[in-house]
Order: structure tokens, then sequence, then C-alpha cells
């Protein structure tokens, strides 16, 4: 048994926020081989699952960047963030009303309305096993965060103002620093991430190898730890000069191309 990590947004996904029918079709065929095909995302598992259970592949999820991994939906795997940073971020954030937010298991907490994804606020009204708690918490408040912090996060379009945001928050010895989206910088555990994630699968399962397909910063520590690795067309080039294979956009069914030279090898 072999096990395939695959990145979310913009891997397995289309712009369109959907999974192609050639793609979907090379996924059952991995799967029917006796495989795992596992989704790894930068997302709360309440988003995550929706997909995954879509894609017929909802066993095995890998959200929070690798901070967290959930099997039938329960969580089994988790690195938290110290509370410290995230007080940090919003006493940073605040005087220029910038948007943060962290992630706690199921649940996304935020500084304010201004910047929050509408993806998630779609989640509120989906069923108990998808649903989204969306919590407000204007100034920093442990009391009401609803459990550890899995992800910290926060939006800057400007690369400069972004650097200084990170250097105001000291010390981050205990945390990787990364961005998911171009404007998207996340914060987790030093010793969390999708490469992690892998081989603790990996070893959990007793599977042969793991293999990765991604296209973005919080991807390339898999695509480094993986046997053989493949990046989508469109990933910069930092990221793309970690992967073994280059594949087609997530719109031109990059993933089925993947898995087919994956199945052609008989790896």
């Amino acid at each position: 048994m072999k096990i395939l990590l695959c990145d979310l947004d913009g891997t397995l996904l289309t712009s369109k926020k959907t999974i192609t029918p050639r793609v979907q079709k090379a996924v059952d065929l991995w799967q029917s081989k006796g495989n795992l095909f596992v989704i790894a995302t930068g997302r709360l598992i309440s988003s995550a699952q929706l997909f995954a259970d879509n894609s017929g592949t909802g066993d095995l999820v890998v959200a929070c960047s690798g901070a967290t991994i959930y099997k039938d939906n329960r969580l089994i795997y988790e690195k938290t963030v110290p509370l410290h940073l995230v007080e940090r971020l919003w006493e940073i954030l605040k005087p220029q009303e910038e948007y943060c937010q962290v992630y706690c298991d199921r649940s996304l907490v935020y500084n304010r309305d201004r910047g929050i994804f509408g993806s998630y606020v779609a989640h509120k009204d989906y069923d108990a096993k998808y649903r989204l708690p969306l919590i407000h918490m204007e100034d920093f408040d442990k009391e009401i965060l609803p459990g550890p912090v899995h992800k910290l996060s926060f939006i800057c379009h400007d690369p400069k103002r972004a650097k200084e945001i990170i250097c105001q928050m000291g010390d981050l010895s205990e945390v990787n620093v990364f961005r998911s989206l171009p404007h998207l910088y996340d914060i987790i555990y030093k010793e969390a991430d999708k490469g992690v994630a892998g081989l603790w699968l990996k070893d959990k399962l007793r599977a042969k190898e793991f293999y990765a397909i991604g296209d973005n910063e919080n991807d390339v520590a898999m695509l480094e730890q993986a046997k053989i690795s493949a990046v989508m067309k469109d990933a910069p080039r930092s990221v793309a000069k970690k992967a073994d294979l280059t594949v087609s956009t997530s719109d031109k069914d990059g993933v089925a191309e993947f898995i087919t030279y994956l199945l052609d090898k008989d790896l």
C-alpha cells in the first residue's frame, strides 16, 4: 500500500473549486489498487472534509498545513501554536485594522469581518459535519478560544508590510512561517508541516512509500520528503524546484497526469 498526499486548492481543485472528471477517475483508480489518496491542505478540517468526502477519499485528511490529521473525522494528531504569538499578532494588527485569524480544530476565530474568506462564511449554514463555527475576537482573550490553536494566519497584500509584521512578532523559533496563498501568511508549530504528516502516516500505516503533489509554499516540506513528488505548472519557481516532476495545472488535469505516471511506473 502506498500513500499519495495531494494539496487541495490549486492542485486537486480547479480554479472553480471543482474536481475534473478525469482527475476523479484517476483518484478512484489509484485507490482501487489498494493505495490511499489523502488530501493535505492548509484549510480547516470542516472545509477539507467536505471535499474529501465528495471525492471518496474521506477516511484520512491532513489539515492546517500538517498541524492536524483526522481519521474518520476524528482528530488523531495535532501540533499547536503558542498562545503568546496569537496575542502578539492581535496586538500588532489592531491599530491598522488588518485581518488575522486562528484555526482551533473545527472553529475559525477572527479579529474583524473585513478579510474573512467567503467560502468559510458559507460553511456556517452547512450540515453539522461540515459546519464551521465562526467566532469573533476583536481583542485577544484566551477564554474565547474554543481549544488549542493549530494555525495562526494573517492577510497582507504588501510583501514589505508582511515582513514588518513578522519581524514585530519577535522570537519565532517555535514556529514555521510561510505563505499558503500569495497574500495569506500562515504560522504553525515548527515540527508541523505536510512532510512530517506524510512520514507520520507512512509509519503508522506501514505504507511502502508516500508520494506528494502540490503548488505552493506550504507544500514544500512534503515535496521534499516524498519518494517522488510533482508540482503544478503554475507553481512559483521556488516551489517548482523542490519537486521531481512538473505536471499540468489543476484546470488541465495535472493530478491525473501524476497518478498515471505513478501507476505506469508501478513504483
